[in-house]
This record gives C-alpha cells, structure tokens and sequence, in this order.
C-alpha cells in the first residue's frame, strides 16, 4: 500500500528492500521546441532579406558602370574621336567560333590564347624529336661516305688503323642514336596512352627505318 505521496514520486513499501522510489516523469519542453522553431525562421528570413539587398546593391552597380560608359560612348562620338577608325561602316567580320554553341567560351579562350591539347604538344614533340635523329642520320651517312673515299686513296699500311677508327665513330654514332630513339618511342607510346583514336597513333621508330628516311631524298 502507498505509504507517502508526493508530486514527483511515490513510495511503494516494498517487503524485500524497504522502498522503492519511482523516477518522475520528465514533462515534455514543448516551449523549447516552437522557440528554437521561431529563431530558425527568424535566420532564414534575415538570410533572405540579405540576399535580396545584395542583388539590388550588384545590379544598382551594374547600372551605373553601364550607364557610365553609354555617356562616355556619346562624349567620344560627339567630340568625333569615333570617326574614321578602321573598318568604320563594314560589317563585323564573321566569327570562327560561332558554330561552337554553348562551349563558345571555351573555344574562344583556347584559340585567342593559343593553348593547345596535350596531345597535339607530344605529336609536336615526337616529330621534332624524329627529325632531329633523321638529321643526324644523314650526316653520318655523308661522313661514312667521304671515310669510305678517302680509305680507297690510302696506302695499304694505314688502312687497318683508319678503318679502325670509322668504326669506332660509326659505334659511338649508333649508340648516341639508339639512345634517342629508345627516348623517341617512350614519347610515342605515351602519346598514344594519351590519345583514345587509335587511327590517330603514332608508330615506333627504329634505326634501320630512320635509316632508310635519311638516305632518301629531303622533303
């Protein structure tokens, strides 16, 4: 039976441990609730307000910079600074990217600025690379020449020691060249890791290839 009463518990005689006291009942803060409710509508009706106030601040200062440079416009054309400039009274001439739509923008700022993909750099930089191999090839190839003219002059006890050194500068040469191509086709494999079209590949070089173009006519 209850022994005592209260307005946050009740005693219950209990014939194990005495008592027992029962835990109050927490009331629901149901003011807390609409207060924090009210201030969140508080803040966005502030924020709202704030970017509204700074729309009408920017487009006032648009108008004035457009206002500002219209009067500036009509003070040039009535002192007659306008007149007479080149191609007054032709039309504007066509523009080359006019057919791009929406990337306009975008293809304006590569062509005007002359930026270029990366791929288009490394085909550059292989065919630069080629020629320079192409170049030296050749000039090898002349030299190997006037050593082969000059052998066929020599007397019989200096030809072993001049053959000996044609070989030698025809080592080195092909060594200096093999090394540039290794370099060559790591610059086109990694041109064509780049570029998904494989019509657009680029093939590796050798040096019986390089040769061969070296030997034929310049073009």
């Amino acid at each position: 039976m209850p022994i005592a009463r209260g307005r946050a518990s009740r005693i219950w005689a209990d014939g194990r441990n005495g008592g027992r006291l029962a835990a109050p009942r927490a009331r629901p803060q149901v003011w807390c609730r609409a207060r924090s409710d009210r201030r969140g509508r508080d803040i966005v009706r502030r924020g709202r307000r704030a970017s509204r106030l700074s729309d009408k601040t920017g487009e006032s200062k648009l108008r004035r910079i457009e206002t500002g440079a219209e009067a500036r416009i009509r003070e040039l054309q009535e002192a007659g600074e306008l007149s007479g400039l080149p191609g007054e009274g032709q039309p504007l001439p066509t523009d080359p990217d006019d057919a791009a739509g929406d990337a306009w923008a975008a293809r304006h700022v590569v062509r005007t600025s002359g930026a270029r993909p990366m791929w288009t750099e490394l085909r550059r930089e292989a065919a630069e690379r080629r020629m320079r191999i192409v170049v030296r090839l050749r000039s090898h190839l002349v030299w190997l020449e006037s050593r082969q003219r000059l052998l066929e002059h020599l007397p019989a006890e200096r030809i072993v020691s001049e053959l000996a050194l044609t070989r030698q500068a025809d080592g080195r040469v092909r060594a200096e060249v093999a090394d540039a191509i290794a370099e060559l086709n790591a610059l086109v494999r990694h041109h064509n890791l780049v570029v998904t079209a494989t019509a657009l590949h680029l093939p590796t070089a050798s040096l019986e290839g390089l040769i061969e173009v070296a030997r034929g006519p310049r073009g």
